[in-house]
């Protein structure tokens, strides 16, 4: 079990894309189940919040106004019926982690999952305290382009400078660990295997040549947010380093 985090627009939406094509990893869409802190020591007070299905919310740390997870996208193959039983029945988040992730493992015939939501950050040192076995990935990003892309997002310069600082702080607090790992963008998109060598070395997997480029069908539906020059599942591009 793997968390990337940091501040947004650092590259992390690429990186999950470009893990997700390894043969022994599932690395899904945003669930923002790992960004409340709280929610790993109080889960059974906590955890019947997550669908939203109440006035109720979960409110996560720094800059983030989510008050719930995104459990129900499609990659996941869960219906709500279901998934409310399992949210029940778990006396953790660990347990519950473990059910929700295991019907995309065996799909994918993978033996890793990876959640990528930027504001997991907030969450490092409680994720590493309650999983023993779980290792963070921190993505980072000359500050000064990361404020461009956040602003030709839509956000105020407050709110982008907040925004960075917060999430890459909180990050960088855990980088002691040695279950911790840091990826710099400009390594990713300037030199991408070796960075992506290094990267699988520390996850304890093969390097595969095949997560270098793009499947037909990531490049028929490609992803872009306001603000990106790039679509995340295209192929692995340098122009936006200098971007500001």
């Amino acid at each position: 079990m793997i968390l990337i985090g940091g501040s947004g627009s650092t590259g992390s939406s690429l990186l999950q894309n470009i893990l997700n094509r390894h043969p022994d990893i599932f690395a899904g869409p945003e669930t923002r189940l790992f960004i409340y802190p709280h929610l790993f020591s109080k889960w059974n007070q906590y955890k019947n919040r997550l669908l939203g299905d109440t006035f109720l919310t979960i409110r996560s740390h720094g800059w983030s106004m989510r008050g719930r997870a995104d459990l129900l996208q499609k990659p996941f193959d869960w219906k709500k019926k279901e998934l409310k039983k399992v949210i029940r029945k778990s006396n953790s988040i660990n347990e519950f982690s473990e059910e929700f992730f295991k019907p995309s493992l065996k799909k994918e015939g993978a033996k890793m999952w990876i959640e990528k939501t930027p504001q997991n950050a907030s969450s490092f040192s409680t994720f590493l305290e309650h999983f023993p076995k779980g290792k963070i990935i921190q993505t980072l990003r000359n500050p000064y382009d990361v404020m461009a892309s956040l602003l030709a997002r839509g956000l105020n310069s407050y709110e982008a400078v907040g925004y960075y600082i917060y999430y890459t702080s909180a990050a960088l607090s855990t980088q002691e660990s040695d279950r911790y790992f840091q990826i710099h963008y400009e390594d990713l998109v300037q030199n991408p295997k070796p960075t992506l060598e290094s990267l699988l070395e520390f996850l304890k997997l093969p390097f595969d040549e095949n997560i270098l480029n793009p499947s037909k069908s990531e490049i028929l539906n490609p992803l872009k947010l306001k603000g990106w020059n790039h679509s995340e599942r295209g192929k692995i591009a340098k122009s936006s380093v200098g971007r500001f």
